[in-house]
């Protein structure tokens, strides 16, 4: 099973659920596709199921989304 990360660089928790909400509600396949949020230093990753990028980067288009990236996801000194 393949996993995104939807990086979101604020720690605005609004922000964030507004995120959350476009994934599910208004990206196909329609239904829950987050599996796990992560906190960063500068706001959250967001591991989700894949879904429709282009529906999302209409509402969302300087949120970055690493389909294919190793990316770090949690380094707790980090958050300091």
């Amino acid at each position: 099973e393949k996993r995104w990360i939807v990086d979101v660089d604020s720690k605005d928790e609004t922000e964030l659920n507004a995120v959350k909400f476009a994934i599910n509600k208004f990206c196909n396949p329609e239904g829950d596709k987050v599996h796990s949020i992560i906190p960063t230093k500068n706001g959250y990753h967001i591991i989700t199921d894949r879904f429709d990028v282009m529906e999302f980067m209409k509402v969302f288009p300087d949120v970055d989304i690493q389909k294919k990236n190793p990316t770090l996801l949690f380094l707790p000194e980090s958050l300091d």
